[in-house]
């Protein structure tokens, strides 16, 4: 169907920003409450992707090896990541976005 994927990609862009900032924030094994008030701006994106998580569902349900590698490709670029471990990451992003939007529809009140 090619959908694309601008939404995907805003998806792993909020991932990968969190993961490196809460990855920084644990360095020395513990968080202080300015460390974690430092992630407050990341956490903050997470409104755009639950804007859009139909979007986003399509976008991954419709995903083609083609799309996978503009993603790879973007996020090498955008986050100068070019370890092997980065098709990984950015499936690991993808996922836990996907667990956030199905905890929020759980606890959404039906109409």
């Amino acid at each position: 169907m090619a959908l694309g994927i601008e939404n995907l990609k805003q998806v792993v862009k909020f991932g990968v920003t969190l993961g490196e900032d809460v990855a920084t924030v644990l360095a020395d094994g513990k968080i202080s409450i300015v460390e974690a008030l430092s992630l407050l701006p990341d956490l903050i994106g997470i409104s755009g992707i639950l804007e859009n998580k139909d979007e986003i569902k399509a976008e991954f349900a419709d995903l083609t090896p083609e799309e996978m590698q503009e993603l790879n490709d973007y996020i090498a670029v955008e986050f100068d990541i070019t370890d092997d471990s980065l098709e990984a990451k950015i499936e690991k992003a993808i996922a836990a976005a996907l667990a956030v939007l199905d905890l929020v529809n759980a606890f959404k009140k039906q109409a």
